[in-house]
């Protein structure tokens, strides 16, 4: 019975040292899960807006103001599909042979880019993680009709 006595506070105690630990633990792992998740998404709306940039006409690249609508559509479909995301900041870059696509010539390839920082919320429990920068591109071979 005395025995039983001594030890009521210890499990408290076990408890309290165990969350010290677990709490930054998880804070880490729901950050670096966040970071992936945005960064799948980000290489999805990029790849999309590839895949339609490099299917537009051809007339429409060389026209310029047509050109210049093209890419903005194309801002378009990533911003749309990074809306389910809470971006700190997005950035989205187009560019046709490494050049902006200005509707002088037809490309023989797009590239689409997306930079997103994702902010830490978990500031308080893993001060370590620092805002982090993701960036996604992809290029495709420009294959217009």
């Amino acid at each position: 019975m005395m025995r039983a006595r001594r030890q009521r506070g210890a499990v408290a105690l076990e408890l309290a040292l165990t969350l010290a630990f677990l709490f930054p633990v998880a804070a880490t792992l729901l950050f670096y899960g966040r970071l992936l998740y945005n960064y799948e998404v980000a290489q999805k709306a990029t790849h999309d807006a590839a895949r339609y940039l490099s299917g537009v006409s051809m007339l429409n690249m060389q026209n310029s103001d047509a050109a210049v609508y093209e890419v903005a559509v194309t801002k378009a479909i990533v911003q749309q599909e990074l809306s389910v995301l809470t971006p700190y900041k997005l950035l989205v870059t187009v560019s046709c042979d490494g050049l902006e696509c200005g509707g002088l010539s037809v490309p023989s390839m797009v590239a689409v880019g997306v930079q997103i920082k994702v902010h830490n919320n978990f500031y308080g429990y893993a001060p370590e993680l620092v805002d982090q920068t993701i960036s996604a591109t992809q290029n495709m071979r420009y294959v217009g009709n």
